[in-house]
């Protein structure tokens, strides 16, 4: 009988389907149970999520703390925050319904809770009603006060993913207020867990922001190609599925040891191979993966002046460039003068269609890359 897919592509299954990630797990273990806060970044699908809900798995398993999650990426202001923030906090903290109405009833002024169906299980969900559109920052600090009195029955801890989004509000000053409640909160640790690098670098390591070294900082870059090699050689085998060491080789190199992309090249490929997979099934399955995707990847030549895309070409074709500007790539690409080069550098690094680390720009999107990489 076929197991299931043991390439997750999101969210978290179990530790058995979880790349390695040892090193990484032991920090945040050590951080959050000697009460030290932690600022988890990277690049985008680098598998931070994931590391968060296998480090959470396993803290509920010791049933030393409590684990709370909480995704602000959709929030635009401090009331989005404030509402997104107390329904993760209160859903975890006050499993029963009753009790959740009544701390809600309790704490808060001008939120109510109100019963909805989840749209694709049906099963009823608690969420908060805003009854005035005034501020919401009185109910930030007095769920802040409620985190202080359940904290005192053990240890909480609390990721808030894609925190620099709070850099995005309107108001100005929310570094400044959540830093003035976090810093006095006992028996709580923080993840502030972020996709945006240099933001989130900035707001931990910059004299004159709020967040200033209240942290411990860990990167997570790349799993090692060996590592990731042992982990899918093992799952295919599991399957009875036999994938030789040049198969392997093509997926990583394909897919630049990338977490999201390596999950889910091997999930396709998990999907439509029964019995062997050789070098032949992995160029097979990139070509799928790249035809499936060309109609929105030609929408994008579409959204951008030429030279632009001209460009996102070429950077691609390079696998990385340090010198967008230097006369040899010029040429090579048949580009313009570095002065408009340096305005379509900006423009496609503030589209977040490229990236610049280690001193080169890449193409964000790893398989739009190979699939520029094969135009003429």
């Amino acid at each position: 009988m076929k197991i299931e897919n043991p390439f997750i592509i999101t969210g978290y299954r179990s530790e058995n389907e979880f790349c390695n990630r040892r090193e990484e797990t032991a920090k945040l273990t050590s951080a959050v149970n000697n009460g030290r806060n932690v600022t988890l970044y990277s690049l985008r699908r680098m598998g931070k999520t994931g590391l968060i809900f296998h480090l959470f798995r396993m803290l509920e398993d010791s049933k030393k703390s409590t684990a709370i999650y909480c995704d602000i990426y959709q929030t635009q202001s401090l009331n989005d925050f404030v509402k997104v923030f107390s329904n993760a906090v209160l859903r975890k903290l006050e499993t029963k319904p009753e009790k959740f109405f009544k701390q809600t009833l309790e704490i808060f002024k001008n939120i109510r809770p109100r019963v909805s169906a989840d749209k694709y299980t049906g099963e009823p969900l608690l969420e908060f009603a805003v009854e005035r559109s005034e501020s919401l920052l009185p109910s930030l600090k007095e769920i802040f006060a409620y985190l202080r009195v359940k904290s005192k029955k053990g240890r909480i801890v609390i990721a808030i993913d894609e925190f620099q989004q709070i850099t995005e509000y309107p108001e100005g000053n929310i570094e400044a207020i959540l830093r003035s409640e976090i810093q006095s909160m006992q028996n709580v640790s923080f993840i502030y867990s972020g996709s945006k690098k240099h933001m989130m670098h900035s707001m931990f390591t910059s004299s004159s922001r709020p967040f200033y070294q209240s942290t411990e900082m860990l990167f997570l870059n790349n799993i090692k190609e060996t590592e990731y090699a042992s982990f899918i050689e093992s799952k295919f085998k599991d399957n009875n599925t036999k994938i030789n060491d040049a198969a392997i080789q093509s997926i990583l190199e394909f897919t630049s040891c990338y977490t999201y992309y390596v999950q889910y090249f091997c999930n396709k490929l998990y999907s439509g191979y029964r019995s062997v997979i050789t070098e032949r099934s992995v160029w097979e399955t990139a070509n799928e993966i790249l035809n499936e995707n060309e109609g929105i990847y030609n929408e994008y030549k579409n959204l951008m002046p030429l030279l632009q895309w001209n460009l996102l070409k070429a950077i691609a074709k390079e696998r990385g460039i340090k010198s967008v500007t230097s006369m040899s790539f010029i040429k090579k690409y048949g580009l313009t003068a570095p002065s408009s080069i340096n305005n379509s550098i900006k423009s496609l690094l503030d589209k977040e269609l490229i990236y610049f680390e280690n001193g080169k720009y890449y193409v964000y999107d790893l398989f739009f890359s190979r699939w520029l990489e094969r135009l003429p």
